[in-house]
């Protein structure tokens, strides 16, 4: 491999996700508290969240990419994750009026860390119960 293939080829890894996001755009129970205020998940990984806002409303309070968010509540199907501190990853356009953001989690506690787990089995397992009972 030259040197110009070899330096697109690391290039390539680094910009791959690392795992799954979980898709639960369409759920009225899962969401998250930032700043005293509720956003709906878009999506819920191991290390993050995403939250679709309105664009003038996006982090209005001064934050931007690399900002540290404080004592943020979690909930995933009434499994509620308090005192969750993340950092804005990214804040892109999805449409005229909306924002995405994602979020990642900083340094979670243990406790806390396995109640996350807890609550993606759980959706993955409801998930799969779903997708099986249409399929019969």
């Amino acid at each position: 491999m030259d040197g110009e293939s070899k330096k697109r080829s690391n290039t390539t890894k680094t910009n791959l996700r690392k795992e799954f996001r979980f898709p639960v755009q369409d759920r009225d129970d899962c969401w998250v508290i930032i700043e005293n205020k509720k956003y709906p998940l878009s999506d819920l990984s191991y290390s993050g969240i995403g939250i679709s806002v309105q664009s003038e409303v996006a982090f209005q309070i001064g934050e931007s990419f690399g900002d540290v968010l404080t004592d943020c509540t979690l909930n995933v199907m009434e499994c509620i994750i308090s005192g969750m501190n993340c950092k804005i990853a990214h804040i892109s356009p999805a449409t005229n009026d909306l924002m995405v953001c994602g979020l990642s989690w900083l340094n979670p506690r243990p406790e806390m860390q396995q109640l996350l787990v807890s609550a993606i089995q759980r959706l993955k397992a409801e998930d799969f119960n779903e997708n099986n009972s249409k399929n019969k």
